[in-house]
């Protein structure tokens, strides 16, 4: 079980880092994982032993722990549990719409604070090509824009309020494009009609050999798994191979872009947000129950919330 953070605990981290300018989402999203490494370290200490051992790699060389961890910690924030309307999961309990379909239940979301229906209302100008904003494709300088707002901006009648939303190619778009601004090389890849995102990375093994895995990461399922790469494969060919789908090009491109990239560096998280957020993750961390993340029972059905006791329903 991971160590407890107690209250003071966060009331010092809240009390040393509010100090701080307000930061960029992706700057934002370093220190969150910065500022509770040691926590998160202990959080996924089983599956980082097992991922060693099962490829030969030394767990006591830092390079190697940070890119596991990191590669781990931006799912954990953005991942649900399933792919059913109203479901949330993760630190961050981002709900799960579909889109695309009839009805689109996107049609219900309500957009605050005005109370209009997102099929009721215009889109912003970035979007114009759409015809409402219930029809909006969210790429990542919306879908993260949106997380890290002062307020919540939707409402949903089965789901209450919240700050953002997605499926899953915006999900996989949205872990993508922060890989992608902490220097990862990552892609999305579909098979079928569903996409998932797939992390290159080059590790050190204990005898001193270089090894490449790829970590394919599911952030609408929960699931991360890791494969070796072959010694014949080059990068340039593994970023290529995307899988098949009329919009796969186009998740990917918009999630590497440098207009997204510029946009996600110029929106600045404002302290009150960087507040709620630090709080989500120290909630999830602090729990002591063996239900978190176990997959199975911690997640009711119905509601696709987490069942976690220890944790206060204000921050699911």
């Amino acid at each position: 079980m991971p160590k407890a953070w107690s209250a003071w605990s966060f009331v010092v981290l809240v009390l040393f880092f509010s100090g701080n300018a307000s930061a960029s989402i992706p700057d934002f999203f370093d220190e969150l994982f910065r500022e509770s490494s040691i926590e998160y370290a202990d959080f996924r200490n089983t599956e980082f032993g097992e991922f060693c051992s099962e490829h030969g790699l030394d767990p006591s060389y830092e390079k190697t722990r940070e890119a596991f961890l990191r590669i781990y910690f931006v799912h954990d924030l953005l991942t649900t549990v399933g792919a059913s309307n109203c479901a949330r999961g993760g630190f961050l309990k981002i709900p799960y719409f579909w889109h695309w379909v009839e009805p689109n239940p996107r049609h219900a979301i309500v957009f605050l604070p005005n109370s209009v229906k997102l099929c009721e209302s215009a889109p912003p100008a970035p979007y114009g090509r759409y015809k409402t904003r219930a029809d909006i494709d969210r790429v990542p300088a919306l879908f993260l824009g949106d997380l890290v707002s002062e307020t919540p901006k939707y409402s949903h009648p089965d789901c209450g309020t919240f700050f953002t939303f997605g499926w899953c190619s915006e999900r996989e778009m949205a872990y993508t494009a922060i890989m992608t601004a902490w220097g990862f090389q990552a892609k999305i890849r579909q098979s079928g009609i569903h996409t998932y995102s797939v992390v290159w990375n080059s590790f050190t093994r204990s005898d001193g050999t270089e090894t490449v895995l790829e970590a394919y990461i599911d952030n609408t399922f929960d699931v991360v798994f890791w494969r070796k790469v072959s010694n014949t494969l080059r990068l340039a060919q593994w970023r290529n191979d995307i899988g098949a789908g009329t919009q796969i090009r186009w998740y990917n491109k918009k999630a590497q872009s440098h207009k997204q990239m510029e946009s996600l560096g110029n929106t600045l998280v404002v302290d009150g947000s960087k507040t709620r957020i630090r709080r989500m993750i120290f909630e999830a961390l602090s729990c002591e129950n063996q239900f978190f993340y176990s997959g199975q029972s911690a997640v009711d059905k119905k509601t696709g919330i987490w069942k976690n006791s220890c944790c206060p329903e204000d921050v699911r």
